[in-house]
């Protein structure tokens, strides 16, 4: 069932949402969530979710505010899966609506994933700073030396299969190809190699020694 119902905000236009519940019917689906049979659990799930689908994307709205680098759809689909599983933990037996706990779940969730926005966004103004660095181009030289083609080997793991296959075709290979030929190999346009070569030559650019990087970029970013 998992996002079934919970995946697109339009679902709350197209009639998906139920009304709220009062405490005694939502006590009554806890304990058929907890006690009834498969089918029968899972109706009652639903139910329960369906009526905190306008919650969902209230919450989700109101972190956007905070963080709105966060794509809309993968915050809604961290709410849509907290809400899940809190359904799954709602105790009934405590006596108190379902909404107090999905509140704090969702916003423990979209919490974590402002961290994790957070993280990627000082990760990528560190490597930004990086590319604004003056690289120069000493390439005939560096081409020459034989530790530095080493040295970029193995470096190489620390990046995707594709991210390692455009930085060899590009400048490790015997025959060099183009952004062009490589977008027709792979299937991408030009500009797409362009972006996988640059985030290649980023991850790259922080896996050595200030010095080596130096020397290393200056031979991959001419």
């Amino acid at each position: 069932m998992k996002n079934k119902y919970l995946n697109s905000e339009l679902k709350l236009f197209a009639g998906e949402r139920t009304p709220n519940l009062k405490l005694e019917e939502e006590l009554a689906l806890g304990f058929l969530i907890k006690y009834g049979l498969d089918g029968v659990s899972t109706l009652a799930q639903e139910k329960l979710i369906k009526s905190y689908l306008g919650l969902l994307v209230c919450r989700t709205y109101y972190f956007l505010k905070s963080c709105p680098c966060v794509d809309f759809n993968e915050a809604l689909s961290e709410a849509a899966d907290a809400i899940f599983y809190a359904s799954k933990k709602y105790d009934y037996t405590r006596g108190f609506k379902f909404s107090g706990l999905a509140y704090r779940v969702i916003d423990q969730r979209l919490s974590r994933l402002r961290s994790k926005e957070k993280t990627e966004y000082l990760r990528k103004k560190r490597l930004d700073k990086i590319d604004k660095k003056n690289l120069g181009s000493n390439i005939p030289q560096l081409l020459e030396n034989q530790d530095h083609t080493k040295l970029i080997r193995d470096k190489l793991e620390n990046l995707s299969l594709l991210e390692q296959h455009v930085i060899q075709q590009r400048f490790l290979a015997k025959e060099i190809k183009t952004l062009k030929q490589l977008g027709v190999e792979i299937g991408y346009t030009k500009e797409r190699i362009r972006q996988i070569q640059n985030e290649a030559l980023r991850k790259l650019s922080i896996s050595f020694t200030p010095e080596q990087r130096q020397e290393i970029m200056d031979y991959l970013s001419a």
